[in-house]
């Protein structure tokens, strides 16, 4: 099923049982306008929010999340109106229910007027040099500790910032900057058109004391930094149109307008606020990692910002996607060990967490706290099972389907079972039981072999079988390698308990060694 939701009138597809496990249900939002002033004196925030959405189905009333203010901080609803008429609210611990009287199919828009102290979500505070900033950090559902929104992936929307900051700081937010002006004389005025429907996750701005400076390429593009990491930061951000340039040819154009990127007090090693990416202000400190956080956090601009996950479930569609995007820009520009590598790495972060939490799934059926979902399978695990893809039904086939499917998504949500359905489309043939076993199942492949070799037919004789209990199937490449060192490769299909493969090898080889290349996510027995 296609998630997209279609603006053309009626709305002609309600969201499905599967993402209503968020806080709101019967509307569709399809802007937000934030006006907000931030000070450098103390956390308070003076905001106001017009909302613009379409209803699902018929109303007395329409339900926001928005986190009330108390002796701890959160925001204080100061008016509600429509129309410029004052309309009935109530604001609860985390929703605000506003009376409003609507049929399906009928739009409204309505103003909120409030402020406070934000609890979370919009960071406020020092960073590392003592200096004080301010930076939006919303995932996976914070957005509503200082924004009156619907919080969550499945609910996209197009986004305007107008934000009044003190003169001596830079601003940056979602979107095209269309304008700064002078206000009250210490204050600027900064406006900022995010025209991409994008979830509220992602939707964000910062203010800090930043030197900025404009990156090379057909876009409008800036790199932000404290001025004592500037040249650092610089160094760093010198890669984004390499980045662009090997993304935008594999899957798509570039799906925003602008890129601003800038070192922050995120929470996280990178945030992928679209077209607004947000660094850990101590990422810049390791030069050799910051190339693959930038191609991952770059990867997410079509991979969760357009191309969004539908439910908390299918994170790997966005972590996965982007990590895997991350190994396959590296192979891009260093080559296929670079690659070979990468997936290494992530193979040995897979049995580490899987040893810890040997019942874990890819794709669990309940997701009680959308943060465990930021786990190692849902990065490493979620992207070997499409280098996996890849192998089985060949760069083709998955350079395609990765197009397709994009095409089909972009701008809207999507789940595994679109996913599949796309790769089953392009490839013409079944996948249910490749992905299956990789994303329901717990655990991993655990192969064991042994070799002998016979003399009169010249062949080396290789049993392996599968260890774990749920057998699986897929294809095994086999390497021979000779005394002289010459290396023979043979691929063969393993898919029961214990199979053995006859090799043509002539004389009796020094070793025989199973998936040489890295193709395959298993375990192999001591």
């Amino acid at each position: 099923m296609i998630y997209k939701i279609l603006r053309a009138g009626v709305l002609s597809a309600l969201l499905t049982i599967a993402s209503k496990s968020f806080a709101q249900q019967g509307i569709d939002v399809h802007h937000y306008d934030f006006h907000m002033m931030v000070n450098s004196l103390n956390d308070s925030l003076n905001a106001t929010a017009q909302i613009h959405f379409l209803a699902t189905e018929d109303l007395d009333q329409c339900t926001l999340e928005l986190v009330s203010a108390d002796e701890n901080g959160g925001m204080e609803v100061l008016s509600v109106s429509r129309l410029g008429q004052s309309v009935k609210f109530e604001q609860l611990k985390r929703q605000l229910v506003v009376d409003l009287s609507l049929q399906q199919g009928d739009t409204a828009s309505i103003k909120v007027a409030y402020r406070g102290v934000p609890k979370d979500g919009l960071i406020i505070g020092q960073n590392r040099y003592g200096k004080r900033t301010i930076f939006g950090d919303n995932w996976p559902n914070r957005a509503h500790h200082y924004l009156p929104v619907v919080d969550h992936p499945s609910d996209k929307a197009t986004v305007n910032w107008h934000i009044l900051a003190p003169e001596h700081y830079e601003v940056l937010a979602n979107g095209i900057l269309k304008e700064v002006r002078p206000f009250g004389g210490m204050y600027k005025e900064w406006f900022f058109e995010e025209k991409q429907d994008i979830p509220t996750k992602v939707m964000v701005f910062g203010a800090a004391q930043l030197e900025a400076w404009p990156l090379e390429g057909a876009l409008p593009m800036k790199g932000y930094a404290y001025p004592e990491d500037a040249e650092h930061m610089k160094q760093a951000l010198s890669v984004t149109q390499d980045v662009l340039n090997f993304f935008g040819e594999y899957i798509a154009p570039y799906p925003f307008e602008s890129l601003w990127q800038s070192q922050s007090t995120t929470r996280y090693g990178g945030m992928e606020n679209a077209a607004c990416i947000f660094y850990d202000e101590r990422a810049v400190d390791n030069p050799k990692q910051m190339e693959r956080l930038i191609a991952h956090e770059i990867a997410h601009q079509w991979w969760g910002n357009t191309v969004t996950e539908v439910r908390w479930n299918d994170l790997w569609l966005s972590e996965g996607f982007a990590t895997y995007f991350t190994a396959m820009y590296l192979e891009h520009q260093y080559g296929t060990p670079a690659l070979i590598a990468f997936m290494k790495e992530g193979k040995d972060k897979v049995f580490n967490y899987k040893k810890q939490f040997p019942s874990k799934v890819v794709v669990p059926e309940v997701v009680e706290d959308p943060n465990k979902m930021l786990n190692k399978y849902s990065y490493y695990k979620g992207a070997w099972v499409l280098h996996m893809l890849r192998q089985e039904i060949g760069d083709l086939a998955f350079r395609d389907g990765i197009q397709q499917y994009y095409q089909t998504f972009a701008g809207g949500n999507a789940n595994t079972e679109d996913f599949v359905a796309t790769m089953e489309s392009v490839s013409g043939r079944s996948l249910k039981s490749f992905f299956y076993p990789w994303l329901m199942e717990a655990g991993l492949p655990r192969l064991s072999y042994k070799v002998t070799y016979d003399k009169e037919r010249k062949e080396s004789i290789v049993t392996v079988r599968q260890e774990q209990q749920n057998l699986t199937s897929f294809p095994l490449e086999l390497m021979a390698i000779t005394f002289e060192g010459d290396k023979i490769y043979f691929s063969e299909k393993l898919s029961e308990k214990e199979q053995v493969f006859r090799l043509a090898v002539g004389e009796e080889p020094n070793a025989i060694k199973l998936d040489p290349n890295g193709h395959l996510l298993f375990e192999l027995a001591e």
